[in-house]
């Protein structure tokens, strides 16, 4: 079975869209990498991210770790419908820090019709240090895409 090739209007769309969706202004996140199976993410951490211990605060993680895995696995799905995390588990490895740029890679471990696991790793992008893992599990929904991603072009060619 060959495997599906990510339409690159598709991707670019899906780029464009997050970038301008308020949650990821809010948190200064972008995606940087999107293909079939993995996903990318990039934060800029700043004094906004940093919890009272000026570590990066664990939601910060977890919002970052939760993108890269939908990503990941909705990459993979026929599904052109909505897609939601049902399950979120995180590892909060280390502090990140201030000033770092951090990075989440996910992975989809199974990407079904209805249901797609994925993992994440998040780390300090400069020193490649690792301050987060977690999974998630997301399923479709019966419902079409909203708001910005409601008219993206064919994801797959």
């Amino acid at each position: 079975m060959q495997a599906k090739k990510l339409n690159p209007d598709y991707v670019a769309a899906v780029k464009k869209a997050l970038a301008q969706t308020p949650y990821f202004q809010l948190l200064s996140m972008s995606m940087s990498n999107l293909e079939p199976g993995r996903s990318e993410f990039l934060i800029p951490a700043q004094e906004k991210h940093l919890n009272p211990h000026q570590g990066v605060h664990g939601g910060v993680i977890a919002s970052i770790i939760d993108a890269a895995c939908y990503w990941a696995t909705y990459s993979e799905m026929d599904t052109e419908n909505a897609l939601t995390t049902v399950e979120l588990k995180i590892n909060y490895l280390s502090s990140a820090r201030a000033g770092q740029s951090l990075i989440a890679i996910g992975t989809a471990v199974k990407s079904g019709k209805t249901l797609g696991v994925a993992e994440a790793r998040v780390a300090e992008k400069d020193s490649g240090r690792l301050v987060g893992f977690g999974t998630a599990s997301c399923m479709a929904l019966n419902k079409p895409l909203g708001g910005a991603l409601a008219s993206l072009p064919a994801k797959f060619i």
